[in-house]
């Protein structure tokens, strides 16, 4: 197999794509994750040397040109002098990668030197890892905490600020996936659904709902109940309103970081059964 075979990948792949796959086989490969089996660490040199050729423009080009026959072999060199890595590695100096390292761009450690036993131990940086948290409208509104069981069967609290929005992230450093070779956990990233209310919808940081009213209450006046986030609310209308009317509950609605208070508004319109009729 050539070493875009091993990788899986096209003969064109870019440089992204290349550490893509890299980056993939050798989180389902690694030692740490597959101990005592001898065909995945096998499968994980192969994966490593493949790598190590294709991410480096001058090993590709020279391989390419001599086909491939010989790109397990240290010592090809082609008429090429590369540079000589630790432990007798030949490569060449990448400015894309570093001086001869491209797992160190990779993963932003010393990836593939060789440390203790004289063995390869990889630095894999944990993955990030993502969690829908349901919480209702109010909740939202006014804040909450909830208790999360996480991958390791711990507990822990996610703190969720007044004013919190549909898909806001709220970051937990250090609880996601577990890194490879002594490297951190990923973070887990909770991300907020907000259930739907029964009346209210949030537009910024207003508060919004439709109010139904009979016509003849419109012509007379009325005083109508209406929920708030802060409880119940009684509204005015005065005789003559129309549907389509807006009301303004001033400061009831969302409040952001810097204390500053959305309003609620209120538009009057038909009751369901009379949403084909005229305005009075």
């Amino acid at each position: 197999m050539n070493p875009y075979e091993v990788l899986g990948v096209a003969r064109g792949a870019s440089i992204d794509e290349i550490k893509q796959a890299y980056r993939q086989l050798a989180k389902e490969l690694h030692p740490d994750r597959n101990p005592h089996d001898e065909a995945a660490a096998e499968r994980f040199k192969d994966v490593n040397a493949a790598y190590d050729v294709l991410s480096d423009p001058d090993q590709r080009a020279r391989h390419e040109s001599a086909g491939w026959s010989n790109w397990r072999d240290p010592n090809f060199e082609d008429g090429y002098e590369p540079w000589r890595k630790p432990g007798g590695r030949k490569r060449a100096p990448d400015e894309n990668f570093g001086p001869g390292n491209t797992a160190a761009d990779l993963y932003g450690d010393i990836a593939g030197n060789r440390r203790g036993r004289g063995g390869t131990s990889m630095w894999l940086a944990g993955e990030n890892m993502a969690e829908v948290l349901r919480i209702s409208f109010m909740e939202a509104a006014h804040g909450t905490r909830k208790m999360i069981r996480l991958v390791t069967h711990e507990r822990e609290e996610v703190v969720m600020p007044p004013g919190t929005k549909n898909d806001d992230v709220i970051t937990l450093e250090g609880r996601g996936f577990q890194g490879f070779g002594g490297a951190p956990h990923g973070n887990l990233n909770v991300v907020i659904e907000v259930a739907p209310h029964a009346v209210l919808r949030r537009d910024g940081l207003d508060v919004v709902m439709d109010l139904p009213v009979a016509g003849a209450e419109l012509l007379r006046g009325t005083t109508a109940t209406v929920p708030t986030l802060d409880g119940e609310a009684a509204l005015a209308i005065p005789p003559g309103a129309k549907f389509g009317d807006i009301f303004t509950l001033p400061g009831r609605g969302f409040r952001d970081a810097a204390g500053t208070n959305g309003d609620q508004r209120i538009t009057l319109v038909q009751p369901p059964a009379l949403a084909g009729s005229q305005n009075p």
